[in-house]
């Protein structure tokens, strides 16, 4: 029960840190295609 506990408890952990990464993968695209699309329209 302990060792199946254990187990769960660093697969979430691995989902999580992996979730997180794509998230922020993610972020910095839209921030990379936020940015060229100002200076496509001339607000920045």
């Amino acid at each position: 029960m302990a060792q199946e506990l254990v187990l769960l408890a660093g697969i979430c952990f691995t989902l999580g840190v992996f979730i997180s990464f794509v998230c922020l993968a993610i972020n910095n695209l839209i921030r990379t295609w936020d940015g060229a699309r100002k200076k496509l329209l001339g607000i920045n």
